[in-house]
């Protein structure tokens, strides 16, 4: 989607080979109620895409081909982008990491979130500044549940970490 202010709600993305959508180079982009099943490489992301808002998602079973989870594999991966929400989400049962910000991410809030039985890390907050984790809920995530990387001003608290 290349388009300003687009509104993508109540979409079932399933079986996907590659990508299942990606925001780049606009803004005031929302993704409410979407279901991405089964995507082969990446759910979902975003690339130079100010006031971007993942709300309600479900992902489940990203990453079907096996990709590496370096340097790119996620459920859900946001790069150079300003002001940033994912909320009220499930990221579970894939082969990645969770959400994850990488390269220059500018306020970035993760809350209200369940990141289930990931193969990766749940939120993923990397060379970026000022954000908020908060609020979420990891289960059986055997890399980190929360990983700060050369990333400053950031908030982590009222998380819920279990692991079997």
């Amino acid at each position: 989607n290349n388009n300003a202010g687009a509104l993508l709600e109540n979409v079932i993305i399933e079986d996907c080979s590659g990508i299942s959508f990606t925001s780049n180079q606009c803004h005031n982009n929302t993704i409410r109620n979407v279901t991405v099943r089964r995507a082969g490489y990446r759910a979902m992301g975003g690339y130079r895409s100010d006031n971007l808002l993942f709300d309600s998602i479900l992902i489940e079973y990203a990453n079907t081909e096996n990709f590496n989870s370096s340097p790119d594999s996620a459920c859900i991966k946001v790069t150079q982008s300003q002001h940033v929400t994912l909320r009220n989400s499930i990221l579970r049962d894939s082969k990645c990491k969770g959400m994850w910000f990488d390269m220059s991410v500018y306020d970035m809030k993760v809350y209200n979130n369940d990141f289930l039985r990931l193969k990766d890390t749940g939120a993923f907050f990397e060379i970026s500044g000022t954000g908020i984790c908060a609020n979420n809920l990891f289960v059986d995530c055997p890399a980190e549940a929360i990983k700060v990387n050369n990333t400053d001003n950031m908030e982590v608290w009222n998380n819920t970490i279990v692991n079997d």
